[in-house]
């Protein structure tokens, strides 16, 4: 029996209890009625359903049939009964699994569906969220990259900002030069000690990139000493 065909194999065991009943009940009613029969047999001596007198003859062949039928017919009722309980039992094991039945059929036409159309909607919540999840993944990474970037720079700049003030202090140094080197200005320092002070600067670390600005200076100093001497003469 298939879930498909159950309602048809339970109609079917139902009408095959119904008929098997009924021919019990008709069997074993005709089985009842045999005793009776032949006690009014020998009682009035006349046939039970006709009541057509009967002689001594008729009555002993009457009441032996009647013996033999009942005898015949308590084995048939037996049969009967077999089969009425045997088709009464299957009806009533098919019919304990209607409720199951019955919650399939539930299961099939609305659970199902209504857990498809559930499982339908939660996939694409699921594709929209994976969907801005990337998104965000994909601004996360970029933003990550932008602060590598920057990063990057600080060094860079921290050095530029080094070389900045490095710069300014060069250019105070070389105005404090130029204006020592004024022979007009007071505290005018000697030639030797001007070179000297020059070497030692051209000595650091921070004279390298200035090296233009010294030849520029020597240049300056031997104009300015072409130009004492000159003056002294």
């Amino acid at each position: 029996i298939t879930i498909d065909s159950y309602l048809q194999a339970l109609d079917t065991a139902k009408d095959k209890r119904d008929i098997n009943r009924s021919k019990y009940n008709i069997a074993d009613g005709m089985r009842l009625m045999f005793d009776p029969f032949e006690r009014v047999a020998r009682a009035h001596h006349i046939c039970p359903c006709c009541e057509r007198p009967f002689s001594a003859e008729e009555e002993d062949e009457f009441v032996r049939k009647q013996r033999i039928k009942a005898a015949s017919s308590a084995e048939h009722v037996k049969v009967l009964g077999t089969e009425s309980g045997s088709a009464d039992s299957t009806f009533q094991q098919l019919d304990k699994l209607r409720v199951v039945y019955e919650e399939y059929v539930k299961i099939a036409k609305e659970k199902i569906p209504q857990a498809e159309k559930d499982l339908t909607e939660l996939t694409e919540e699921l594709e929209q969220k994976t969907q801005a999840f990337d998104d965000i993944l994909g601004i996360v990474a970029q933003v990550k990259a932008d602060k590598d970037s920057i990063e990057a720079l600080v060094h860079p700049v921290d050095a530029a900002d080094r070389s900045f003030q490095d710069i300014q202090n060069l250019q105070k140094q070389v105005d404090d030069l130029e204006y020592k080197l004024d022979f007009r200005g007071q505290g005018v320092r000697s030639m030797d000690e001007i070179q000297s002070e020059l070497n030692t600067l051209q000595s650091t670390k921070y004279m390298a990139p200035f090296r233009c600005l010294l030849r520029y200076l020597r240049m300056i100093i031997f104009f300015l000493d072409y130009c004492i001497i000159a003056y002294c003469f």
